[in-house]
């Protein structure tokens, strides 16, 4: 989850539809694929054939393009590998993975609807919301503000002191974690990236959106607020379903994250390939629904980013044009004990790309998915090479 570095690979086992030894076949299509051109299916295959070099057993990935006019995007989609090993189950268009860290982009939507209704500020104390007698801490007489809690510049350390099991801490074990924590950086001074502050944050959204519950709601506000709307129907808290994928590691199966408690805003989604190119459409910016005019602000710069460099917007790291990227791009990725993601956002010319895996590879999935957006976004989308249409 920080910035991308090449993946150092190592070769696995020949699975259903991944690779083994360098000289293997390359992978080929699951079932429910929905390709696009022969150039793209190629840049597809080799990223897949990359990260399934690593820990993951599995990966989908879609891409997002324009469509025939500036309402409607087409998307691609590609599947390898399995789900489940055990259980000899593929990857499909059902499969959900653990998309961690990419949560906070949901989060960050959350803010920008609270913003958007006048419910809040962006440089509002986060102590507002915070219950008496409990503190938020400050430092050098700088205090805590919305805006530090979306950009990673709280000065919180990445989790609380008082952490333990994800799936336990409740909202009063995040008031007393606050109580005793000491500032790493001066709020609004260092990006320090941070899963407690945006914890935080979906905590004290969901909280805003839907008062008076003995537990933060995060899960129920994303419904209500965004997945709905948009019909994300497999994008929800990380609850057992028949179609969520395996993680693996090193070791093979890994535990589930299950950050289902008061810092889920951080990490706590599961999604999959379809649902997260309809995320990013809307992101973009396409399509007549109200959240499409609404998630574009995620993407307006608001601090500076990383080494004070380049941006932040409401989770998304904003980036400029490069010799090796041709246009300025927004990016954020996941990674939990079995599950890796990456998204990438061309907002200038409307192209997008996912990539979800089962595997604990975060630096191979990052590097694989710009690898393919790189050379994607060079040039303007054809759009009548992609699979399927959407406003």
């Amino acid at each position: 989850m920080r910035a991308l570095v090449v993946a150092v690979v190592t070769a696995l086992a020949l699975l259903p539809g991944s690779v083994g030894p360098a000289n293997a076949a390359p992978p080929t299509l699951n079932p429910g694929s929905e390709p696009g051109s022969a150039r793209e299916q190629d840049l597809v295959t080799t990223a897949a054939e990359e990260i399934l070099a690593s820990t993951a057993k599995g990966v989908a990935i879609a891409i997002v393009k324009p469509g025939m006019g500036p309402d409607f995007a087409v998307t691609t989609t590609y599947y390898f590998g399995a789900a489940d090993v055990a259980a000899n189950r593929l990857v499909g268009p059902a499969t959900q993975f653990e998309i961690a860290s990419e949560t906070k982009t949901y989060t960050g939507a959350l803010l920008a609807q609270a913003l958007a209704a006048g419910l809040v500020q962006l440089d509002d104390p986060v102590s507002k919301w915070v219950p008496a007698p409990h503190t938020v801490p400050s430092l050098d007489g700088a205090v805590i503000t919305l805006r530090d809690l979306a950009t990673h510049r709280s000065g919180l350390a990445d989790d609380p002191p008082n952490l333990g099991n994800k799936a336990d801490y409740t909202v009063e074990k995040l008031w007393e974690g606050l109580d005793n924590a000491q500032l790493l950086s001066k709020p609004g001074s260092t990006w320090l990236y941070s899963d407690w502050g945006f914890g935080l944050l979906g905590t004290v959204l969901a909280n805003l959106f839907m008062p008076n519950q003995p537990q933060p709601p995060f899960g129920p506000v994303v419904t209500e607020n965004l997945t709905a709307p948009l019909g994300l129907d497999s994008t929800l808290l990380e609850i057992p379903t028949p179609d969520r994928a395996v993680g693996y590691n090193e070791n093979g199966p890994a535990p589930y994250w299950n950050n289902t408690a008061a810092l889920a805003g951080g990490g706590g989604l599961l999604s999959n390939a379809t649902d997260m190119a309809d995320w990013c459409r809307a992101t973009l910016g396409i399509g007549l629904d109200p959240l499409a005019f609404l998630l574009p602000t995620e993407l307006l710069p608001l601090a500076k980013g990383e080494d004070n460099k380049d941006g932040m917007g409401m989770a998304w790291q904003l980036y400029p044009n490069a010799i090796d990227f041709p246009v300025p791009y927004a990016y954020k990725n996941g990674g939990s004990s079995g599950f890796s993601s990456a998204t990438f956002l061309v907002p200038s010319t409307k192209w997008a790309i996912t990539v979800l895996s089962n595997g604990h590879d975060d630096q191979a999935v990052s590097t694989a998915a710009r690898k393919v957006m790189t050379e994607l976004a060079r040039e303007p989308a054809l759009p009548w090479t992609g699979s399927s249409f959407g406003s």
